[in-house]
């Protein structure tokens, strides 16, 4: 979740850059419109949100691993110590 979270304010400035200069681009084209600077800035936050929640699960699976893993092993010394 904090990686999520640093990920999220580190690049936040960034799409809003990426945004403005969106907007530019198309302004220079001469499509004059706030509409699409909203487009594009509504498109940048639905990837990020995409990417913050893949990143997410990601390291809630790979936490989930290693949990299993220390669990599993821990069952496995618990067993040897208590059958012998």
């Amino acid at each position: 979740m904090l990686l999520g979270i640093s990920i999220w304010g580190t690049s936040m400035p960034n799409l809003i850059l990426l945004s403005k200069s969106l907007f530019k681009l198309t302004a220079r084209m001469g499509v004059q419109s706030q509409v699409l600077h909203f487009e594009y800035l509504f498109l940048g936050l639905c990837m990020h949100v995409v990417w913050v929640y893949a990143c997410g699960v990601y390291i809630v699976w790979r936490v989930g691993l290693l949990v299993f893993s220390v669990l599993a092993i821990m069952l496995h010394v618990f067993n040897y110590f208590y059958f012998y």
